[in-house]
């Protein structure tokens, strides 16, 4: 029974998860019941891999693989997610602490056919922002790479990546090369 539990803990992990300073791992599993999108936060002891459910946010749709990351210096978990009830694509901030949803940024990306195809979302430990990358909805074929302060609330461009590919399925990010000359 025991491997079993090892098994869907490198599962889960390897899907959508981060731990925080105590080792804790933490992912979001999400749920539609009557017509509602909800998200659950769910935390798992590395040492006998259970499972206890946190918190639940409804109204958002999970993104998917690499698109979250921890603040362990404030007990954040962020995520790229969508707001099933406006249809923007936001960088959600949960307190692991309070369980409180204390942030929700509504990120400039393109909506794909697929939510959280070709996004990315990390943490700098140095800086403490959160880095986040998608397809821009400005110019086609570019994605945006931005940060986000949290203990601000500001968010900046730092660059843009040319001639990415129509079809971003392979990770947070994939490219094609395109001859210039």
């Amino acid at each position: 029974m025991a491997s079993l539990g090892l098994v869907l803990l490198f599962i889960l992990a390897s899907v959508l998860a981060c731990t925080d300073a105590k080792g804790y791992l933490y992912g979001l599993k999400q749920n539609a019941s009557d017509g509602i999108e909800s998200l659950f936060l769910e935390e798992i002891d590395p040492d006998t891999a259970q499972v206890v459910r946190r918190g639940q946010f409804d109204h958002y749709e999970l993104a998917g693989q690499g698109l979250a990351c921890i603040d362990d210096t404030e007990g954040i978990y962020f995520t790229v997610a969508t707001n099933s009830s406006a249809r923007d694509i936001v960088l959600l901030g949960i307190s692991l602490k309070t369980l409180q949803r204390l942030h929700e940024v509504k990120l400039p990306f393109l909506q794909e056919g697929f939510v959280g195809v070709g996004q990315y979302c990390s943490f700098d430990p140095v800086t403490t922002d959160i880095i986040v990358e998608g397809r821009d909805t400005q110019v086609p074929h570019e994605h945006h790479l931005w940060k986000y302060n949290h203990k601000t609330g500001k968010i900046v461009s730092l660059t843009r990546v040319f001639n990415t590919g129509m079809v971003d399925l392979l990770g947070g990010f994939s490219g094609e090369y395109v001859q210039t000359a």
